[in-house]
Formats: C-alpha cells, structure tokens, sequence
C-alpha cells in the first residue's frame, strides 16, 4: 500500500471542501484512460500541442548547442515526444533523454514508442513524481538541459503553486537552461466543456476511476454508482474544475486506519483543476518565477501555446 496515497487521501478529505490531489488519476487504469482521452475528438489540447512541435518547436531548438538534456517531467507514453526526438535527432550530436512519470505502465509505452529512435539520443526512464524529478538529474554544465512540461500540466496548479514549482525547480538548474511549458489558452466556454465532458463518457470514467482506485488500494467502501462526475468552466477562476459529487447521504469506511469519512448528498469532492490561460496570466507566470519568456509557437486555431522560457 501507497502510505503517501493513504495519507493525501485523509487529508483531503478532512478539508473543507474535501478535494484529493489530481496525481492520483494516474493508476494503470487510469493511465489507459487519459491516453484514450487524448485522442477523442472533443479534446483538442493534444493535436494543438503535436502541431506546435512538429512544425515551430524543433527550429525553436536548434540554436541551444550540440549536447542538450532534455527532461520531460510527467511525459506519459510519449505519443507528441517522439515526433519531437525524432526532428532534432537530425541536427543535435548528442541528445540524452530523461523521461519521468508515476505511472510505469506509460513509461513502458513510451520506452517501446522510442525504440525506432537511434543510438544517438540516450534514454533515461524514472517513475516518480515529476516534481522530485529533477533531483535526479546530474550537475553536467556541459549539456544545456531543457525542461517539457507539456499537456498543460501546468494547468493543474494554481498560478501560485505554478510559480513555486518552477520557482523551485529553476534554482536547481543552470543560467541558460530553459523551459518548454504547454499553455492551454481561455476560449469559447462550449468548447471547454465539451472537451472535459465528452461525448463518449471517457472523461466521466477517469474521474470516477479515483474512487476505484481507493477502493482496491486502500480497501474503502466507495458506492461507484452514487457518485456523478461534474465538470464546468469557473470564468472566476479562469479554470475547469472537476468534481466527484455523491448522489446521497453516505459513509465510506477507511478498514485501515479504523475510521469513516462523511459525505452529504450534493457534496463534491474536487479531483483537478485545469486552468485556461490569457497572454496576461502567461506572463504573470514568467515573471513571478524569475523566468523570460524567450520563444512562443501557437497552433493555427489560437487554442494552445508552447512557450519557451529562459533561466
């Protein structure tokens, strides 16, 4: 059993409202279903963001030297990744790769996804949490290390915890290094909501997932069926917010640790955040990190940017 799991777990359910942080969507089941997410029409983040670095990002990199390290902090099963390695393994000499992910079953993906790459670039896989990542990495100042942080993974923090993740991880990085961050822009409200409610009930499936993924781990009594996944588009927030609300009065048994969690009818349990993003909010960002923003590539439609920031 995850001790960490159990304990954010409790934790956040204890809160006022209860919430439980979004990493936890990433089981192996879970994994499956975002990569199924991923490619549903409605969601169109991931064809935004591939065309980006396909057609703007490799130039974008070509003039950072000849040894890069590239780290890519929450890479999931490299589908955008190696279109990219595979561009600027024609113009880098060297290129080592460090991939890192909590879910091994991605990782395993995107290991067999890289196969076809030559000996050129070196890969690394990590599980572990992105944001313990780059602790791992090594003190090489020959190699310019270059951070992606792509799908809008950034989205899932509020701009202040933003700004102390890459505050943080910048310190540890050297002048010059920069950072590759998938930004996805506010646009038409039904255009949000359709992508994180979609037709086909993908997204639905994940979040409750969170519930079954307790349940197995953790061994708690979650009524899958009493719960209904809710999702919308804060203006306020400038945010998609998820929820799992419980359809009824209800108790859920922690065996484990000998105690129970109350939960009301109507009452939601918040699972992510997905913020939009204005060209103020994309700047605010860069600044309050200490970070200048030195290259953006923006998809045809104007849904999503990749902005290149430097040390």
């Amino acid at each position: 059993m995850n001790s960490y799991f159990l304990e954010d777990v409790i934790n956040g359910l204890r809160k006022i409202p209860k919430a439980i942080p979004s990493k936890y969507f990433y089981d192996q089941r879970g994994s499956d279903l975002f990569e199924q997410i991923t490619k549903l029409k409605e969601y169109y983040l991931t064809e935004c963001e591939r065309e980006i670095i396909i057609n703007q990002l490799p130039q974008a990199l070509r003039s950072l030297g000849d040894n890069l390290n590239i780290v890519e902090l929450g890479a999931g099963d490299g589908t955008k990744t190696i279109d990219l390695l595979r561009s600027i393994e024609s113009f880098v000499p060297s290129v080592d790769y460090h991939a890192f992910d909590i879910s091994f079953g991605a990782l395993q993906k995107l290991s067999q996804r890289l196969q076809e790459l030559t000996n050129k670039i070196k890969r690394h896989y990590s599980v572990v949490d992105f944001s313990k990542g780059i602790e791992l990495m090594t003190g090489d100042k020959t190699r310019r290390n270059v951070l992606l942080f792509l799908g809008s993974s950034i989205g899932n923090m509020t701009p202040e915890e933003s700004v102390h993740f890459l505050r943080t991880l910048s310190d540890r990085l050297n002048p010059g290094d920069r950072w590759v961050i998938g930004f996805d822009l506010v646009k038409e409200r039904a255009i949000l909501e359709n992508a994180y409610n979609d037709s086909q009930g993908v997204t639905r499936e994940f979040n409750l997932n969170l519930l079954k993924r307790m349940n197995a781990e953790l061994q708690t009594n979650f009524d899958i069926e009493s719960f209904e996944h809710v999702e919308y588009f804060d203006e306020n927030l400038s945010s998609m917010v998820s929820y799992l609300q419980s359809k009824r009065d209800q108790s859920v048994t922690f065996p484990i640790l000998e105690r129970s969690i109350e939960l009301k009818v109507n009452e939601k349990i918040h699972t992510e955040y997905s913020f939009k993003y204005t060209d103020q909010m994309i700047k605010e960002i860069a600044q309050g990190s200490e970070l200048k923003i030195v290259w953006e590539g923006q998809d045809q439609k104007c849904y999503y940017r990749l902005v290149m920031m430097e040390k």
